[in-house]
């Protein structure tokens, strides 16, 4: 059986690699929006130069 201390360590260990992932998740999620924030406004002005002739790729 187990000691309470080692228990404990092991939990508190387990709560900081927890922390850790909960960190790179929302890090990876904000660079996700990022991302599709950037792709939207790219969408955006490709629609908007298609759509007007004066804004098109010889314009």
């Amino acid at each position: 059986m187990y000691d309470c201390e080692c228990l404990s360590a092991m939990l508190d260990e387990v709560n900081r690699a927890t922390e850790r992932a909960e960190r790179a998740v929302d890090d990876a999620i904000e660079h996700c929006a990022r991302s599709m924030e950037r792709i939207a406004e790219m969408e955006a002005t490709a629609k908007a130069r298609r759509n007007d002739p004066g804004l098109g790729s010889n314009g």
